[in-house]
């Protein structure tokens, strides 16, 4: 990566995560998809 600033840094970060999210979004059927773990993943 030729220009790796602390934004692009974020950008990929969150990209990796994403699907992360969505799973334990999807995991958490019976609050309705509310939990810590995804409020703290979506946070960063």
């Amino acid at each position: 990566m030729h220009n790796l600033t602390p934004a692009n840094l974020i950008t990929i970060t969150r990209i990796i995560i994403s699907p992360i999210l969505f799973i334990v979004i999807l995991s958490a059927e019976d609050q309705n998809g509310a939990s810590w773990t995804a409020f703290i993943l979506d946070s960063s």
